[in-house]
């Protein structure tokens, strides 16, 4: 078997440097998810990307260098 090189994070400091507005929309993300799958838990990649588990990796978050408006 082989073993997961994630690991799991209690705060992530991925959004630390990112625009506030920003860190509330992934905030509010992080939320959204931890409230409708049972069990998930967030880790973080090898790269240190914020993903989500639940047992295994189903999705992640990452931020861009540039806003864009729809």
């Amino acid at each position: 078997m082989k073993a997961s090189r994630a690991k799991t994070v209690k705060k992530s400091a991925y959004m630390k440097g990112e625009n506030p507005e920003l860190r509330k929309v992934a905030r509010g993300l992080r939320n959204f998810v931890k409230g409708i799958v049972p069990g998930v838990k967030e880790t973080e990649n090898a790269w240190g990307i914020p993903t989500f588990e639940a047992p295994n990796p189903f999705c992640f978050y990452r931020a861009g260098r540039k806003a864009s408006a729809f």
